[in-house]
């Protein structure tokens, strides 16, 4: 017998009426074989799936599901510089997925990204998602459903996840050790994501290396800033892969705030700048069309071009 369902979320941030449908489907044992998180970066997918992984499994499962040591729930993340799911990884989740759970009652797959698996990965795993074995689960994080395989988000039912609420996330932050200042404006401008929250938290400076790039006119002095930092993100990404796209979000969600203030202040309005006390810049595209092209210059970072290459297209085109 699983222990009260509105255990299994209750200290997890956000997204009430989620936590709501997964207490019900856990309490009436109706959780689908194949299911869906989609929501951004950084909200809680993660945490939410391991929870469910535990409703599935019961109460003395808990806490091995929570220290990630459990034989019977497997994550799989993308890996390498292209941040995606090997065929490997693929091939030992079907082989997994056959076998009999070998501690608890189910066997779950959480899959992290899977917006970032090849299609002949995805093909590959779309039978496994058809025809489930009674006791096997799997779980699909994603970010952006649109990039997910059509016939693999057929198989899926899904459950979208809201954004956090400021306030939510400011207290997180100082929970974290956060000033309160620092945890007042990260909140404002980390659009409801712990991750990207973190990510500001540890990497504060960054914010102000950013404004001085976008303000400096002389192209050499650009180059020489931006190579300085394409040095240590080619660290961060052998070490960290996922810190490494985390930060370049950071780094471009840092350039179209610079555009955003630029907006405002053309508009006369000076209560909501990222950078404060920014002085109106120089003539700039419209944030839409800056919109679309920091998206273009993350795509080209996610398919392998050199950070140097792409800043430099984006300073020469901006």
């Amino acid at each position: 017998m699983l222990w009260s369902p509105s255990m299994l979320f209750s200290d997890l941030l956000g997204n009430g009426p989620v936590k709501h449908l997964l207490e019900r489907m856990v309490l009436e044992g109706t959780v689908p074989q194949v299911l869906l998180f989609s929501g951004s970066e950084g909200i809680g997918k993660g945490l939410f799936a391991r929870r469910l992984a535990s409703g599935l499994m019961g109460e003395k499962h808990h806490g091995k599901i929570v220290r990630d040591i459990h034989p019977d729930v497997h994550r799989y993340f993308p890996e390498g510089k292209l941040h995606l799911h090997p065929i490997a990884s693929i091939q030992k989740i079907l082989e997994e997925s056959a076998l009999p759970p070998f501690e608890g009652p189910v066997k779950v797959f959480i899959i992290d990204d899977v917006e970032c698996m090849l299609a002949s990965s995805s093909n590959a795993l779309l039978k496994s998602l058809e025809e489930p074995l009674e006791d096997t689960y799997f779980i699909l994080l994603t970010k952006n459903p649109r990039k997910v395989l059509p016939t693999v988000l057929s198989r899926c039912q899904k459950i979208n996840f809201s954004s956090l609420s400021k306030e939510e996330v400011a207290q997180f932050l100082m929970k974290e050790g956060g000033a309160s200042e620092d945890a007042e404006w990260i909140a404002r401008f980390s659009l409801g994501s712990l991750a990207t929250a973190k990510t500001f938290l540890s990497n504060k400076g960054l914010k102000q290396e950013v404004l001085e790039w976008m303000t400096l006119r002389d192209y050499p002095d650009f180059l020489r800033k931006v190579q300085e930092v394409e040095k240590d993100l080619e660290i961060l990404q052998d070490e960290n892969p996922q810190g490494y796209y985390q930060k370049i979000d950071m780094i471009f969600a840092c350039i179209l705030y610079y555009f955003r203030d630029n907006c405002l202040l053309h508009h006369g309005k000076t209560d909501d700048l990222f950078y404060e006390e920014r002085k109106l810049g120089q003539t700039a595209p419209s944030l839409e069309s800056a919109l679309q092209l920091i998206e273009k210059a993350k795509g080209s970072i996610h398919h392998s071009v050199k950070f140097k290459t792409v800043l430099e297209e984006l300073f020469l085109t901006l």
